[in-house]
Formats: C-alpha cells, sequence, structure tokens
C-alpha cells in the first residue's frame, strides 16, 4: 500500500515538473511579444530580420535553417490567424554578444520594433550566427523594424 502511494505521489510530481519546463519556453518579452526559441546556428551569414504571415514562409526559413543539420529544428505549431512571427537573424559574429528585439512605439497605424545588443562573456573565440523567433499578436498595424 505505501508503495503504490509512493508511486503516484512520485508521478504527480513528474507531470506537474514538465508542465513548468514548457512554461519556460515561451518567454513573455514585452506585453504583446513572446519569445518563441532561439538558436546559436542559423546557418545564414548575414544579419537579417524576417516577418512571418504564413505557413509557407515558416517552412521556407525553416528549410534554409534546417540543411545542415541532421535532424533539423521542428516547426512551431503557430494559428497565423491570430499570430505572427518576427525572426532576428544575427549574422555571424563571436560568441558572446546578443540582440534582443522589444516594442519600441505602437501607435494606431504602426508597431515600431527595436534591436537592442547586449554585450555578454565571450566563452571562445567560435563564430555564431544566431536567431531568435519571437511570436506576436495579429494586427493590422504595420510591423517595423529599426
Amino acid at each position: 500500500m505505501k508503495n503504490i502511494l509512493g508511486l503516484l505521489l512520485i508521478i504527480c510530481f513528474a507531470c506537474k515538473g514538465q508542465k513548468e519546463i514548457s512554461k519556460e519556453k515561451q518567454q513573455v518579452v514585452n506585453n504583446n511579444l513572446v519569445l518563441l526559441m532561439e538558436d546559436n546556428y542559423s546557418s545564414l551569414s548575414t544579419a537579417d530580420n524576417v516577418i512571418i504571415r504564413d505557413q509557407k514562409a515558416l517552412q521556407k526559413f525553416f528549410a534554409k535553417i534546417n540543411r545542415v543539420r541532421k535532424p533539423g529544428i521542428p516547426l512551431p505549431e503557430i494559428d497565423f490567424s491570430k499570430n505572427v512571427l518576427i525572426v532576428v537573424c544575427e549574422g555571424e559574429h563571436a560568441q558572446g554578444d546578443s540582440v534582443a528585439l522589444e516594442v519600441l512605439k505602437e501607435t494606431e497605424e504602426e508597431i515600431e520594433l527595436h534591436t537592442k545588443k547586449y554585450k555578454g562573456k565571450v566563452i571562445s573565440s567560435a563564430m555564431v550566427s544566431p536567431f531568435k523567433v519571437y511570436k506576436m499578436a495579429l494586427s493590422k498595424k504595420e510591423i517595423i523594424i529599426k
């Protein structure tokens, strides 16, 4: 009887731990901007910002990233009738520096986003090409990235 009760307690705590991990993956940056994923290797050598509004564009972007990865990164499940994705590719640079996206100003006609650079500790001299994928609620406002 004690063994069964102990086993049930372990299962309950194990299930709760996995729910907390999935909540940590989606980090809210601003009240309208959510960081979905980030990685150090995009295989894109130049800096670029991409706004993705449909599934076909999402598949095209991940095809570029996954062409040198085996297995590739799975595509995030996004409802494009409610959300839009913003991808920030930093280009190749030394490991340690980072860029984050934040809402600078929002008016009735446009949403102005700003990429903010952060200096981190240089761990190694390895060259990386990081990217970050943000999710934002769909609106008719024009999105401008500075």
